[in-house]
């Protein structure tokens, strides 16, 4: 008689790795599609947190059942499709790596990037040219080894276990504190201390409800609600949530998400080799401040970094998914991957169009009628996201127009670091594609690639995006390509023959496996890695990873506390952007760092205009002294705080010399000088 145990323990060893990694996947990201509609919902409509917070405890059983239903449903579709990739065989001629070789050297000795974006497409299309009619490994014991199965079967496992495990641990441990966190984590803080009020519908940073929200476009996102809410379920501390249970569990899902995108393109045991390529790459991409990946483990507590890592890829598989097996299902699944991005960062509303054309592009292989029906799929997906960006642009309020806001004005190849490591990306994407065996992956990968280069690398679409959408798309239109893993796949794709192909096959390939090797290892050693002292990241216990001012601003608004009557607090920057965090019941003339950017669209012009004469006094830029003076009066400034050896010495020396002032220096707080201030006889209260 058949044991029913022993026939279940069979039925799941017969579940492929990548049919769970699908599901678990999937499942989280219905989950906070869900919950972003459920934050729009109440963001648009005024529904108090409260509120919000009682029907998402009602709603998540019969949710998480619905998730994990179309969480099987994506896993048995994706599972389907994947069998058809097939083994990768290397460049098959020598043509082919001759000009991969001088494609890289020219790109390394170009010193502009516009040029270098112009020899990597054509290196790109001869590379095309030349591998069109490339060999096509069969599956068969002659050409795949069977002794080497490192990457597959049980041994495939483990590694993508090992892998989740270091991103994990490198996430939690590794701290590389930004200050854009000051006002993300306050988001998510004064919505649990304002449970009467609709999410995102109010700001609370000057020490008093402003309505509206400071900044429209952060509207969209709700990640930071997620925070809250996720603070308020679990009784943790915020910073728990924000800093170690969320990228915790992202940085998990981000190793699934990689092993999927590169399962697409590549058979099981060189996909696992792309997901380790993956993660050395993420490791290793730390050139600069706004590379590739310093926005992923080592800052994934930040929602923007979760398009990188999460949304752009995952979006890129569902839509091919959807191409490939058009059904509701699937459909569904893409438009909510769309409204996940959104979620995740407001800068996903531009990214998704352009990940969506992305995909588009790779129906080109086919006749009329389907280009047209693919177009007609994707292009429904983008409703709700069009919705967002007609009410952002029209029916918000928002003061400024959506391409005129200030931020940093970068070129597009921003993120992909410095030089060398910027011309080993782009030749290495004509690479993996020659590499691949021809097949529907290859084509689907030659065309992604292309489209990537044509619409998201390109210099020139960038900058006419950015005016037309938002200043930082010229460099952030980035994110909505998965290059990293691109890259990746390219590599693997290029290397994996070194593990299956007996020599005696195909020895052109193993040359070009080496060479492959070879580039891997001077992209990985070519600049700084986002692991090292000098990429600003230290090493410890899993804990917030918080800017030393957090804990200053902490000691000053202790001290601020204590003054009889502190009035309206004016501070310099860095300490000002954590005031409204640590400290929600002061009065600031202005928060530092991004917030005088955002409140710009919702003070009027002259309040604006005053409050930021006076923050610019104390940061120490010349200002007209006389007026200066007036305006403290009017906004009742009793205290101020400036770092020792501020520029902001001579303002001070100024209200010094006034007779009609009463200042007051207390003692040094956490390297800050402290004054309190009184107006002729006027106290202030």
């Amino acid at each position: 008689m058949t044991n029913p145990m022993n026939t279940i323990l069979s039925q799941l060893r017969d579940i492929s790795v990548e049919a769970v990694v699908a599901w678990i996947v999937m499942f989280f990201m219905l989950l906070f599609a869900m919950w972003t509609l459920a934050h729009h919902a109440a963001t648009f409509l005024y529904i108090p947190w409260r509120s919000l917070c009682l029907a998402s405890i009602m709603a998540i059983l019969p949710a998480s059942l619905l998730a994990a239903w179309g969480a099987w449903r994506f896993s048995n579709a994706y599972g389907q499709e994947v069998t058809k990739a097939v083994y990768s065989a290397g460049l098959q001629n020598i043509s082919s790596i001759v000009l991969f070789i001088v494609i890289t050297a020219l790109l390394l000795v170009i010193p502009t990037y516009s040029l270098r974006f112009g020899f990597a497409l054509t290196g790109f299309l001869f590379m095309w040219w030349l591998t069109r009619r490339a060999y096509s490994p069969p599956h068969s014991k002659a050409v795949i080894s069977e002794g080497i199965t490192v990457f597959s079967g049980r041994g495939g496992v483990w590694l993508l276990a090992a892998f989740t495990l270091v991103a994990v641990v490198v996430t939690l441990a590794s701290h590389r504190p930004d200050l854009d966190d000051s006002f993300y984590i306050h988001v998510a803080a004064q919505t649990l201390r304002h449970p009467d009020l609709g999410p995102l519908t109010f700001d609370a940073s000057l020490g008093f409800i402003l309505e509206p929200f400071l900044f429209a476009p952060y509207r969209l996102a709700s990640y930071e609600t997620l925070v809250a809410l996720l603070t308020g379920w679990t009784g943790l501390d915020i910073l728990t949530v924000y800093y170690l249970l969320l990228p915790g569990l992202t940085a998990a899902l981000a190793i699934g998400v990689a092993y999927l995108f590169a399962r697409w393109f590549l058979p099981s045991g060189p996909a696992v080799l792309a997901t380790g390529i993956f993660l050395l790459i993420m490791l290793a991409w730390g050139d600069s401040h706004i590379a590739y990946g310093n926005r992923v483990f080592v800052r994934l507590f930040q929602g923007k970094g979760l398009l990188i890592a999460l949304t752009t890829p995952m979006s890129i598989v569902v839509g091919l998914l959807l191409l490939r097996r058009p059904s509701p299902w699937n459909w569904i699944f893409l438009a909510l991957a769309q409204v996940a991005a959104i979620g995740v960062s407001s800068n996903g509303l531009v990214c998704t169009f352009a990940t969506t054309a992305l995909v588009l592009i790779t129906a080109i292989r086919r006749d009329v009628k389907a280009v047209v029906f693919a177009s007609g799929i994707l292009a429904v997906t983008l409703i709700y996201p069009a919705i967002l960006g007609v009410w952002l642009k029209f029916y918000s309020g928002w003061a400024m127009p959506l391409g005129s806001e200030s931020g940093p004005l970068l070129p597009i190849n921003a993120s992909l670091g410095l030089g060398i490591r910027e011309a080993l990306t782009l030749s290495a994407l004509a690479l993996g594609f020659g590499a691949l065996s021809i097949s529907i992956q290859k084509s689907e990968y030659g065309l992604l690639t292309g489209a990537v280069l044509v619409l998201i690398l390109n210099p020139w679409f960038s900058e006419l995006l950015s005016g037309l959408s938002a200043r930082v798309m010229s460099w952030r239109l980035a994110w909505a390509a998965p290059i990293p893993l691109l890259l990746a796949v390219a590599f693997a794709a290029v290397i994996s023959p070194l593990f299956w192909i007996r020599p005696p096959i195909k020895k052109l390939s193993l040359v070009n496996s080496f060479i492959g090797v070879v580039a891997l290892i001077f992209f990985l050693a070519a600049a700084r890695w986002t692991l090292v002292a000098s990429n600003n990241v230290t090493w410890s216990w899993p804990s917030a990873k918080l800017n030393a001012k957090y804990n200053m601003a902490k000691e000053i608004s202790a001290a601020i506390s204590k003054l009889t009557s502190p009035g309206t607090v004016l501070a310099n920057r860095e300490i000002g952007a954590w005031l409204p965090l640590v400290a929600p019941d002061l009065k600031l003339v202005m928060p530092g760092h991004t917030y005088p950017i955002m409140l710009q669209t919702v003070l009027t012009r002259s309040d604006f205009d005053s409050r930021i004469q006076l923050f610019n006094a104390i940061n120490g830029q010349e200002v007209d002294l006389h007026s200066t003076v007036e305006l403290m009066r009017h906004y009742k400034i009793g205290t101020l705080v400036i770092q020792n050896g501020s520029n902001a010495e001579k303002f001070i020396g100024y209200l010094f010399s006034r007779t009609d002032i009463t200042i007051k220096e207390i003692p040094v707080v956490a390297g800050h000088r402290i004054f309190s201030l009184t107006y002729g006889y006027e106290i202030l209260q």
